[in-house]
């Protein structure tokens, strides 16, 4: 069962990509089964297999850059495991709403950090 960490989220069903065999990826992220949940909230991205394990996440901290097609939406990601940042990319039709989410979840952590900056 989920707790309340994961009320307001954001669920997505996708499908994985798979990474070229010379590409630098995290073993975590190859290792992940065709079928997946996105899930985002205000802690940041976590993915999911489509019983609601949870596999792995990303806080906004490693997100570098994202973006959408029809039915493409891919993440560039930072990981400590690797020397360089990686492109997570799913097959979905909902890369707009995944934009969309994404983009105010940033917009509200830029709002937060900007009511504590000393003036």
């Amino acid at each position: 069962m989920l707790c309340d960490y994961f009320a307001g989220t954001h669920w997505f069903y996708v499908h994985k990509v798979e990474a070229q065999p010379d590409q630098k990826i995290p073993q975590t992220m190859r290792k992940l089964p065709r079928d997946l949940i996105l899930a985002f909230n205000s802690e940041g991205l976590h993915i999911f297999d489509t019983q609601r394990h949870r596999l792995t996440e990303y806080s906004y901290g490693y997100i570098i850059r994202w973006d959408g097609s029809s039915s493409q939406f891919s993440l560039t990601l930072a990981d400590v495991s690797i020397p360089d940042y990686f492109e997570f990319s799913v097959i979905t039709s909902q890369a707009a709403d995944m934009d969309a989410i994404l983009l105010d979840h940033v917009r509200a952590i830029m709002t937060e950090e900007e009511k504590i900056k000393p003036s």
